[in-house]
């Protein structure tokens, strides 16, 4: 199962996050788009994310995921 969260301002609470985290922790990844390209992030850990999230900050649409695994390997490719 996954959590998808689309902002079209780049504004996702906080604690959304953190609860989207917590509930599905076997991946995590978002998008957005930059100087007209796709920026994709994706890792493994809530400390992962909140470092690359915190740089990032994005400040227009962006597209956020977490995933809780249910079958399939856990890791950055799936």
């Amino acid at each position: 199962m996954c959590l998808i969260i689309y902002s079209p301002d780049g504004h996702i609470p906080r604690k959304h996050l953190k609860r989207g985290l917590e509930s599905n922790p076997d991946g995590w990844g978002y998008m957005y788009a930059e100087a007209g390209e796709i920026v994709i992030r994706k890792g493994m850990t809530p400390k992962e994310f909140w470092a690359v999230w915190k740089v990032d900050r994005p400040a227009g649409p962006v597209v956020w995921h977490a995933r809780i695994g249910t079958h399939g390997a856990k890791g950055v490719d799936n």
